[in-house]
């Protein structure tokens, strides 16, 4: 009896597909005359589109990224039928016939545009609207406001700020020779001002110890002072200072030279116990220098960048001395005089500057990877009421900001502190 139960059960099963293909052998000739789109897609973008044929709409959930320009894309309609006819509603309500293609010089505006798709037998034809959401704020860019206004003595001919121990310091010479030095505890919205005994220093040679700083002046003379800022001229040292650097794996590290050539030197004492640690590659650049310290995942390296006359160029250095060419000359990055290194939004930047024509740029370079790869980050270039800038100083604060202190451009110096966030 269960035999025969099961018998009847498998014959059933059988009729079910055979019934099952035939049907499906009726839908070739029904996708002839179903004239609905299934599927749109836009190149270079991964966005999935949905069909709604009850509505007759063609849209997005999630947001196409802000600044995606809908006016000028190129779209692709598949349909349900083997072969639909496309066509597309011109500015004056003329319909004219769209095709896929390769070719992606063909572009069109969707907004709001009208497509109707006929079915292969030209019985029946559906209509629809494109309706596209774009971001209508910038997520990616920061959000700018002055936070303060620096109160210099006289007109600025030589500038550099720093942070250290939760401090903002500008350190400046004005047109007169004078030196000083402004503090700030609370983010750049105010600062005090001290005048420094220092003759000529040259402040593009700044950098900051473990609990200080060192300058050197035109001359090459070397100078050292703690937080109070009281500089004091040093005794010689066992190499030739080229350009101060930073600290970095609890050694102060800098551009040296000896009668073999340049070389690296670092201590972690005092700086007439520099210890040579290399010698520089053959294509280091080691004038008109900017520098700073990152993380690179869980560890922290040097960043070294320099302007050759083929371009910029980025150099890693790690807490062993270790020298490693991340950009070279004709690579992502421009020639630019005075930029400013900076990390902000856990990313490398590369802000501003000065360009060989002798413009200021405004452009901000990002580097998502520990400065290996590069981009022309659109999202953060400086907003037009900043503009193009040099000589600026760009601090990281504790919660990931980023403060622009100071800075010149085609109009002179500016005096104002900047603060960006993300929006």
């Amino acid at each position: 009896m269960r035999i025969k139960k099961i018998a009847i059960l498998i014959g059933a099963v059988s009729a079910l597909i055979g019934n099952t293909a035939c049907d499906h052998d009726d839908s070739d000739d029904y996708s002839k005359t179903d004239p609905r789109i299934r599927i749109m897609v836009v190149d270079g973008l991964s966005t999935t589109f949905i069909i709604n044929d009850v509505s007759g709409e063609i849209y997005n959930y999630d947001s196409l990224a802000y600044g995606t320009n809908i006016k000028s894309l190129e779209p692709s309609f598949y349909g349900y039928d083997v072969a639909p006819v496309i066509q597309y509603q011109d500015s004056i309500g003329q319909w004219e016939t769209f095709a896929n293609s390769s070719d992606t010089t063909v572009k069109l505006d969707l907004t709001d545009l009208k497509i109707k798709a006929t079915s292969t037998d030209g019985k029946n034809e559906k209509i629809y609207t494109v309706k596209l959401r774009v971001h209508k704020i910038d997520v990616n860019a920061f959000n700018w406001s002055q936070t303060g206004t620096l109160p210099v003595n006289g007109t600025v001919a030589g500038e550099k700020a720093v942070t250290l121990g939760g401090v903002q310091y500008l350190f400046y010479t004005n047109t007169t020779g004078s030196s000083y030095v402004l503090t700030s505890g609370d983010e750049g919205a105010t600062w005090s001002s001290r005048t420094l005994d220092l003759t000529a220093p040259d402040w593009s040679t700044l950098a900051t110890t473990a609990s200080g700083f060192v300058v050197m002046d035109a001359a090459g003379t070397v100078y050292q002072a703690g937080t109070d800022c009281k500089f004091a001229k040093q005794a010689t040292l066992p190499y030739t200072m080229r350009q101060p650097l930073f600290t970095l794996g609890g050694k102060f590290w800098a551009i040296c030279s000896d009668s073999t050539g340049y070389c690296l030197c670092a201590t972690s004492d005092s700086l007439s116990k520099l210890v040579r640690m290399g010698v520089l590659p053959s294509a280091f650049n080691v004038h008109s220098m900017v520098a700073m310290v990152a993380h690179s995942g869980t560890t922290k390296i040097g960043y070294v960048y320099s302007a050759t006359s083929a371009g910029g160029t980025l150099w890693g250095i790690d807490a062993n001395g270790g020298v490693m060419p991340l950009v070279q000359a004709n690579g992502p990055l421009p020639a630019l005089t005075a930029p400013a290194l900076a990390v902000a939004d856990n990313e490398v930047a590369l802000i501003g500057g000065q360009q060989a024509d002798g413009t200021y740029s405004s452009k901000y370079y990002s580097s998502s990877d520990a400065g290996i790869t590069w981009t022309d980050n659109w999202h953060k270039t400086l907003p037009s009421y900043l503009g193009g800038i040099a000589g600026v100083s760009a601090l990281q604060l504790t919660d990931g900001s980023l403060l622009l202190v100071g800075g010149r451009n085609a109009e002179g110096y500016r005096n104002t502190v900047w603060k960006a966030t993300l929006k």
